[in-house]
């Protein structure tokens, strides 16, 4: 749980400055590597919040639409995150922005 706590916050920090044009454009050394931070943090989190959902026990009053929500919201975090890193590697960076803007953003939901 500690490990998913702090990768939220790194990736939810860090993540929101990747998307600053200013950051990006100015210090794209430093985009590059908070990105590879904030790809590692938010894998981590997708993950852990995956195996908790799998393997820790269904806190009071969470039902079975609560527990399919979570695999759901967490597979496609994780998915939208390696593809989107997946993206850049083919110097695809529409696509690249496209699916990291999708991974952040499904970290709301997960």
């Amino acid at each position: 749980m500690v490990l998913h706590i702090v990768g939220a916050a790194v990736y939810i920090i860090l993540g929101a400055f990747q998307f600053a044009t200013g950051f990006r454009r100015r210090w794209p050394g430093w985009h590059r590597v908070a990105g590879r931070l904030v790809v590692v943090c938010g894998l981590l989190v997708g993950l852990s919040g995956l195996w908790m959902t799998l393997f820790y026990p269904w806190p009071k009053g969470d039902g079975a639409l609560l527990y399919a929500l979570r695999l759901l919201f967490g597979s496609a975090m994780v998915g939208s995150i390696v593809l989107g890193f997946a993206a850049i590697r083919r110097g695809d960076v529409r696509r690249h922005r496209a699916w990291m803007l999708r991974g952040y953003a499904l970290a709301g939901l997960e």
